[in-house]
This record gives structure tokens, sequence and C-alpha cells, in this order.
């Protein structure tokens, strides 16, 4: 087929030939077309490669995430657990609260009394008697000269006791108290009346005495309830009990 007409028309023509420059070269059409194309298709290949990495990352990614998923569940359930048993010491230990409570209300004037009864020593005044929830606190007077023997004695009792844990009980306060003459000589009288002797005048120790609870109090302490003929503050612990083995 022919080239057009108008193709062939060039209008310096004859200048390049008197100036001895050579015909430029035609490109054909085509050519250019192809070459454009090519540069086209740059970009687009780029941006293919670049989805294809994305997509094989995240392939990887759902491979880790599957593989990390057993040990995500395992950590879900060890934290269940430790929460688990964060409860149920919580709740041991407010039942441990409850039942020393139990035990000090139901027990005015039987076993609970009957056992600080046993440990407070003759010539000791006992002043006070505070629960502090796990631990009770015991303060009050001695006289001298035997002060301190007295109230070294009245630890071994109180850590001897079912009531109390035995490296629990401790001698908070053990200070002399110049203002107490009176009371000392008052206790002194029935010192002399348990053990007759001379008994030397001597400013009393004011002391304080704390223990902490036994956690298997209640067990403990149903036989000597029974022993005591307290079967109905007896029954009440075991109730007690048996309802805070139940939650």
């Amino acid at each position: 087929m022919n080239q057009r007409p108008w193709l062939k028309l060039d209008l310096l023509r004859d200048r390049r030939r008197l100036a001895g420059i050579p015909e430029p070269v035609i490109v054909p059409a085509a050519a250019v077309v192809r070459q454009g194309a090519w540069y086209g298709l740059i970009p687009i290949g780029l941006v293919i490669v670049g989805c294809g990495l994305l997509v094989l990352r995240y392939g990887l990614l759902q491979q880790q995430q599957a593989a990390l998923l057993p040990q995500a569940e395992q950590s879900d359930q060890l934290l269940a657990r430790i929460k688990g048993g964060a409860s149920a010491l919580q709740r041991l230990q407010k039942s441990n609260q409850a039942l020393s409570a139990a035990l000090l209300n139901i027990k005015a004037g039987s076993a609970f009394l009957s056992e600080i009864s046993r440990i407070v020593p003759a010539g000791v005044q006992l002043k006070a008697l505070e629960d502090q929830g796990d631990s009770l606190v015991l303060s009050g007077l001695a006289f001298q000269p035997d002060g301190l023997a007295v109230l070294n004695g009245m630890q071994i009792r109180m850590a001897r006791s079912l009531f109390f844990k035995p490296d629990s009980v401790v001698l908070v306060k053990a200070v002399e108290q110049d203002d107490d003459r009176a009371v000392a000589q008052e206790l002194a009288s029935v010192a002399k009346g348990v053990n007759p002797g001379p008994i030397e005048m001597a400013t009393p120790i004011a002391f304080e005495i704390r223990a902490n609870f036994s956690a298997d109090m209640a067990a403990k302490v149903l036989p000597y309830l029974r022993e005591l003929g307290a079967y109905g503050a007896a029954r009440r612990v075991d109730l007690i009990r048996s309802q805070i083995m139940q939650r």
C-alpha cells in the first residue's frame, strides 16, 4: 500500500541537501506505540508485584497467627485459673474471718473464754481482748518481780492452745508503768493468796500479746466444745463449716 502523499512532503529537503545534512529517519508509528506500551506496563507490573508481596506477607502472618493461637488459648486458660485461684483465696480468707468472728461470738462465757482464763495466769490483770479479724490482741498488767517470766509462760500457753498458730504468738509490748502501783499492790495480794510468801513490790508491766487464729481452728475446737458441754456452740460451728465448704 502506497504511503499518503502528505507524508512525502518535506519543505526542508532542499536546505538539508544544500547544507549536506542527511535525510532524517522516519520511525514507524507501530514501533512508537509498542515502546509507549512497554513504558506503561512497567508501573502496572510494579503494582502487581507489590500486591503479590502483600498477599504473601498476609499469608505468612495468618500462618504465624494460627501457630500462636494454641499458646494464646493456653495463656487465657492460665489467666482464668489464676483469677479463679485468687477468688478462691479471697473466699477462703473471708471464710476464715467469718469463722473466727463466729467462734468468738458463739462462745461468750464458754469455750473461748474458758481457754483465755486458762491461758492468763494468776496475778495478771487482763484489761482488753481485741479481735482483729485473723488475730487476737491481749493487753493488761503483770506484777513484778516475776512479770517477764509470767508473760513468757503466758506466751507458751497461747502457743500450745488450739485456738492460735504456735509461731504467731508475739509479745508486742512489755513496759513498766509507774502509774499502776496501786494495781500492782492488788495483784500482789491476789498472787500472795495463790502462792503464800513474801512478795517484792515493784512497778507493774503493761503488756500486749498478739496471736493469729489457727487456720483449722474450727476442726480443733469442736471436740473442745463438746468436752466443755457446749453442744449448741459445737453444732453452730459445725453448721458454719459446712456452709463455708459448700461455697
